[in-house]
């Protein structure tokens, strides 16, 4: 895989890297560091699809790709990190304030909302409604029915989606 001009499709070579399961995570964790996006991509891809257990193995190289050049590494290391426990929920949360890119802070929200642990995302709700980026704002109301009927700080959102001045937004509130 150093090999860069080796006349060997290296992209092949991550795929069955891959395959060999929860053994491959370091490896693949190194690749997060290629200068090619789409091998660093393919390699945050996969260490995602093998769960929680083989990506913590990764982890100290997955939490740098949340500064990737490629937004779409960006967004798949985001949500392995919210899908590694409190301390990702954590990690990603702190993120949130110093996230200028609109899409960051739209991944960070989603990558918050799938963790195990909701707790983290729920008093980031009302600050996110009140983003100037849509973007983030719609985010938070598609992923308001995740929070349940008994949520205070969902509820609070939802009454800020009814509110907003982006029709789109009002709407989708409603429903």
């Amino acid at each position: 895989l150093k090999e860069k001009d080796a006349g060997i499709n290296r992209h092949q070579l991550v795929w069955l890297l891959a395959r060999a399961g929860e053994n491959s995570a370091l490896p693949l964790a190194d690749l997060l560091k290629d200068g090619d996006e789409n091998i660093r991509f393919q390699a945050i891809q996969f260490l995602r699809n093998m769960g929680p257990k083989a990506a913590a193995k990764a982890m100290p190289a997955v939490k740098e790709a949340v500064k990737d050049a490629n937004a779409n590494v960006r967004a798949f290391a985001m949500y392995v990190v919210g899908q590694s426990g409190a301390d990702g929920a954590e990690f990603l949360l702190k993120m949130y304030p110093d996230a200028k890119d609109a899409g960051d802070r739209a991944n960070l929200i989603h990558a918050l909302v799938s963790a195990s642990d909701k707790k983290y995302v729920l008093p980031l709700l009302k600050t996110a409604m009140k983003d100037e980026s849509t973007q983030v704002r719609q985010t938070v109301i598609s992923h308001l029915r995740n929070f349940g009927n008994d949520s205070a700080d969902a509820f609070d959102a939802f009454t800020l989606g009814l509110k907003d001045a982006d029709a789109n937004i009002r709407v989708n509130a409603a429903y």
